[in-house]
Formats: structure tokens, C-alpha cells, sequence
């Protein structure tokens, strides 16, 4: 059973966090201006803190490249600033594709949200096809994959491709045009937020997947950006990673006779797939769970994200290596009930980014022999056909190059952006400052508080060190 569920996690894809809460508003005033509609909000984290915000709307094309494009909903939450001199405005781009701001704003990261308006308003977006932005149904796969059916990449990408295929037309007679979610859509949209806010520049805050965005917004409106920030980033041409920085990653963070215990585990799995007794959640069924070796790959391609899903994966190696994969069962039935349904934009988003034919081939070249092979990303770009996504082109994946004032932040223990990747990236921004986090992941931002206070200061347009930051959450080894 193949885990498209984690693996659609992929490029740091966030998970949702918990919906905050709407708490009873103040007598709703909607104030219109340049088409924008906003009133007032009593926002609610998930830990039950209350703040007085603002819910923006704004309709934009779905496709602007179409004449008779519909409009969509763009949706924000807007925490006004705390300084009597706010600066520009700061729209926080999530990850995934398809995570969501506002979820993101009420999640573990408030803290963060309300340390930045020191110094603007903080606009928690959801970006289009994604929570209160989203106008795309969900749609349901025709037939599940079943779970007793060894997974094979052949096998499992063509079932993939069906259901795409089967969505696609599916959306297509609801009026939804997929090839108006791609990230140039969706940097086009900071451009017209920032109109229809009159602020003459907007400031950027992104992670992960919100870098590969800010990145774009910065190519084409790079004239109204102020300030970014990109952490955990992925350039232009990096949605899909290359097998020997991942291979690499792991022979840094995992000691020799915990690899070889991976190593072990996924040749006992291509030899002959494992099969558990598990409860099938989509039917409340009994049943066999066949894990295969592609379905180990993309388990242990998520695990290695963060510290803490590393460790976890370290204490499981043993027994995977002597033949018992019941621990893998919760995750990979988690994914079985995820991949019944697509949701359009993360979909869309990766297969338009696509990935250029020289980074096509270094994968090609490099996948041989690694542990994880390719499986990072998979399925990859394999569904922009079925999909009928029209792909952005090597010029939208050419290297940036920038003059706005950027700081970047990495961790080195990320297993999916690597620190190198930053170091290219940033030999073509102008105005970068680079900053290590050592011992952090790729969920960084809550590492150690001096994270958001090199962040709040560089909104701010002080100096800030490029002195690397420890990871309180996670700390040297003794």
C-alpha cells in the first residue's frame, strides 16, 4: 500500500494544524475598498488565546491567463500591528502545497504571529484552493487502492494517473479550471493583495512550499517586496529533491549500523512484501496490509523531516530489519484513507512547477544504489499529464536572482531542504543573509526564541547577524 498520503507531505508540505476557533465578533462593519471586504474578528489559537483580528476577503481570477475566468476567494486574517509605526504589511505563505495560514497562525506558531506585529500588520493568508480560499471540491478516487495489493511504482502511478484523470474531468464540469493553480497565480495574488490593501510594499514570510511562492513573487513583483524571509526554502527548480543530497543527509544524521539496518529492512521488502492484520479505516473491514519496499522509502522520506520523527525512526530500525513492520502499519493506513480523495491545488501546484530536463536527468543519475532512490517526492510530476496541468517552464525554474533584502534560514538536520541547496540559493540574492539553525528540522520557526527575534529584527531593517542559531528543541547529544 503505497503511503501517497505522507508522501504528498513531501516538499515539507505542512500538515493542517487545528482550525482556530471564530469566537463571537464585535458588531460586524464591512468596509469595501478596491474590491476588499474586511470585518472584524475575535480570533481563537488552538491553546484558547484570544486576539481581536480582521477577516479580509478578496475575489480574484482562478485563471488569469483565461478571458472567461471565474473569480475565486482569497481569504486572510489580518492582525493589526502593535508599534505606532507599522512598516509594511506581512503575509505569512504556508508550506505543502495546500497548508493553510489562518491554521498555521492558531497552531504552535502564534507566537510567532504576534511577536511580528512589533513591527506591521501580520496577514495570516490562505492561499487560493486552500482553507476558508478554497473553491475546488474535494473528489473522491472511483475505486481505492487496495490494501492487500503489493505496491509497485508502476502499478501505483497508473492508479494514480486513473484517479487523476477521473478528477480532473470531475472538476472540469463543476467550472473548475486547474491551470489556474500554479504558483505564478498564486504570486500574482500578492500582487493584487497588496493593491487592493494600498500598501505601497508588502514584507514576506514563508516555509517551505510558502518559499517556492515567495520566491516567484519576487521574480515578477519583486519592485513591491520590502523584505522576505525563506525558511526551510525550495527554489525554483527544487520541488523535486535529488537522491544524493537526500542519501548524503542520511549517511550525516544516522549511524552506520542504523543505515545498515534500513538498508536490510528494504531488501527484506523487495524480496517479498510484508503483510499485517490491520482494520481497513475506510470499510471498518479486517484485513491484509501489504508494505512493500516503496511504501518503507516513503515512510522513512517522512520520518527523516525532523529530529523528532528521526529518533522515532532510529528505535524502529531494528525490528524493521529482522522482518517486523507492524509499526508501520498506523501511518500507512492513515495514508490508505487520505489518498481516497485529491484536493486539486497541491496537486496542481506541484505538477505545474514540474522540474527542469538537467534536474530530471541528475535524478536519474544519482537514484541508483541510494536508500530512498527517488521516492522523496513521489509520485513527482507524474500527474501533470492525467491532470492536464500545463507545466510553468524552465524560465519560471531558471535561478532567482534578486536584489531584495532576503534572510534565509536552514536547519541542518532538514531531510528535505538542505543546507547547500540554501547556500546556492543565496549566491544569487544581492541582499541575503544567511542563517544555520543547528539541530533543527524543517518545522524550524519554534526551534529557539532567538528564531523570531533575528526574524522580527530583519522585518524591522536592523542589522542582523548571520552567527548560526542553536535548536533549543532540540539540543546536542551529550
Amino acid at each position: 500500500m503505497a503511503l501517497l498520503g505522507l508522501a504528498s507531505a513531501g516538499c515539507g508540505r505542512e500538515r493542517a494544524e487545528r482550525p482556530p476557533v471564530a469566537a463571537p465578533a464585535p458588531a460586524a462593519t464591512t468596509t469595501a475598498a478596491r474590491g476588499l471586504r474586511l470585518e472584524p474578528f475575535r480570533f481563537e489559537s488552538a491553546a484558547g488565546d484570544v486576539v481581536d483580528a480582521e477577516l479580509g476577503h478578496l475575489a480574484v481570477p482562478e485563471h488569469r491567463r483565461a478571458p472567461a475566468s471565474r473569480t475565486v476567494p482569497l481569504a486572510f486574517v489580518r492582525f493589526r500591528a502593535t508599534t505606532a509605526t507599522p512598516g509594511p504589511p506581512i503575509v505569512y505563505l504556508a508550506g505543502g502545497p495546500g497548508g493553510s495560514g489562518i491554521d498555521a497562525a492558531g497552531g504552535p506558531r502564534f507566537a510567532l504571529f504576534m511577536a511580528l506585529r512589533a513591527v506591521g500588520d501580520v496577514i495570516a493568508l490562505d492561499q487560493r484552493g486552500t482553507g476558508r480560499s478554497n473553491a475546488i471540491p474535494p473528489c473522491d478516487a472511483p475505486t481505492p487502492w487496495p490494501l492487500d495489493r503489493p505496491t509497485t511504482r508502476a502499478g501505483y502511478t497508473a492508479w494514480l494517473a486513473d484517479t487523476a484523470r477521473h478528477c480532473a474531468a470531475w472538476w472540469r464540469a463543476r467550472g473548475v479550471d486547474l491551470d489556474g493553480y500554479d504558483t505564478v497565480e498564486s504570486a500574482d495574488d500578492l500582487e493584487a493583495l497588496r493593491q487592493a490593501l494600498g500598501a505601497p510594499s508588502l514584507r514576506l514570510v514563508g516555509i517551505s512550499y510558502g518559499t517556492h511562492l515567495a520566491m516567484a513573487a519576487m521574480r515578477r513583483h519583486g519592485a513591491h517586496l520590502d523584505r522576505v524571509v525563506l525558511a526551510s526554502a525550495e527554489g525554483p527548480d527544487e520541488m523535486i529533491k535529488l537522491p544524493g543530497q537526500t542519501q548524503a543527509f542520511l549517511e550525516r544524521t544516522f549511524a552506520d549500523a542504523e543505515r545498515a539496518a534500513l538498508r536490510a529492512a528494504l531488501q527484506r521488502l523487495d524480496a517479498a512484501p510484508a503483510r499485517v492484520d490491520v482494520t481497513d479505516p475506510r470499510t471498518g473491514a479486517r484485513a491484509k496490509l501489504a508494505i512493500s519496499k516503496l511504501d518503507l522509502q516513503l515512510v522513512v522520506g517522512y520520518m527523516i523531516k525532523n529530529p523528532s520523527s528521526q529518533r522515532t525512526l532510529a528505535m524502529l530500525l531494528p525490528a524493521l530489519a529482522q522482518g517486523d513492520f507492524t509499526l508501520l502499519a498506523p501511518p500507512l493506513l492513515e495514508a490508505a484513507q487520505q489518498a481516497t480523495v485529491m484536493r486539486g491545488m497541491p496537486e496542481a501546484m506541484d505538477a505545474a512547477s514540474g522540474v527542469s530536463a538537467a534536474r530530471r536527468a541528475r535524478i536519474a543519475a544519482e537514484a541508483p544504489g541510494t536508500l530512498l532512490e527517488d521516492t522523496l517526492n513521489f509520485p513527482g510530476v507524474a500527474l501533470a499529464e492525467p491532470l492536464g496541468v500545463t507545466d510553468l517552464g524552465d524560465e519560471f525554474r531558471a535561478p532567482l536572482r534578486s536584489d531584495v533584502p532576503t534572510l534565509l534560514l536552514s536547519g541542518d538536520r532538514d531531510g528535505r531542504t538542505y543546507v547547500d541547496s540554501h547556500r546556492a540559493l543565496a549566491a544569487g540574492l544581492t541582499r541575503a543573509t544567511h542563517v544555520i539553525v543547528e539541530g533543527a528540522g524543517h518545522d524550524l520557526f519554534m526551534d529557539a526564541p532567538a528564531i523570531t527575534e533575528r526574524i522580527v529584527a530583519f522585518l524591522a531593517g536592523e542589522p542582523v547577524s548571520a552567527a548560526p542559531i542553536r535548536s533549543i528543541a532540540n539540543p546536542p547529544p551529550r
